[in-house]
């Protein structure tokens, strides 16, 4: 469980700084967009990539322990 634990901190902390750098790159712009669509356009993408790192941490987690086993 610690590993799945450390996995899914590692993969949420270098996700989440890349996405900054990337930003950084682009002159902390805001793409066009006003504040009303990057209020929902932030916690959306933030979601999903949370939602995917806990749906493989998830995956590499059962695979590991042998739990998806028939």
């Amino acid at each position: 469980m610690k590993g799945a634990i450390r996995f899914a901190t590692i993969t949420s902390l270098g996700t989440l700084a890349g996405l900054f750098v990337l930003w950084a790159i682009t002159g902390f712009s805001s793409f066009g967009l006003d504040s009303d669509d990057l209020a929902f356009l932030i916690p959306g993408i933030i979601f999903t990539i949370l939602v995917a790192i806990a749906l493989m941490t998830g995956m590499i987690y059962s695979n590991r322990t042998g739990a998806d086993d028939i």
